[in-house]
């Protein structure tokens, strides 16, 4: 079906968008050891679901928005990210719904806690 292939393509170009995201927040974070943790939390990412922002809080807490296709998706990455051995707490802070240009999403925000020795700098200070 056209309208299938189409949507495929659409996320996979989502998807290159978002690796290409998350390398360059990595590449801007080099004081870090951030590496590991990025891509833990891009491996827990399901397919139908992308990030508009990433928060590096105080106390090594730090903060996702960002929107799925789908309300399963949402729930999909929560589990994931619980599963991860490198992702300290998860917690799911609200999930809402709002409308874009190709139809309805969920909406969401995400707190997790990052490890402290991935969030210090490289001289094992933190700063």
């Amino acid at each position: 079906d056209a309208a299938m292939e189409k949507l495929s393509t659409r996320e996979m170009r989502k998807a290159d968008i978002e690796v290409q995201h998350l390398k360059a927040l990595s590449s801007a974070a080099k004081h870090t050891q951030i590496d590991p943790f990025m891509t833990s939390i891009a491996t827990c990412m399901p397919d139908d679901v992308w990030l508009s922002h990433i928060t590096l809080g105080e106390d090594h807490a730090v903060h996702l928005m960002g929107a799925s296709f789908t309300e399963g998706g949402v729930y999909d990455l929560v589990h994931h990210l619980q599963h991860s051995p490198l992702l300290g707490e998860v917690a799911l802070r609200g999930t809402g719904v709002e409308q874009t240009r190709t139809g309805p999403v969920t909406s969401f925000q995400i707190d997790l806690t990052a490890p402290q020795a991935l969030l210090s700098s490289e001289d094992g200070s933190d700063e």
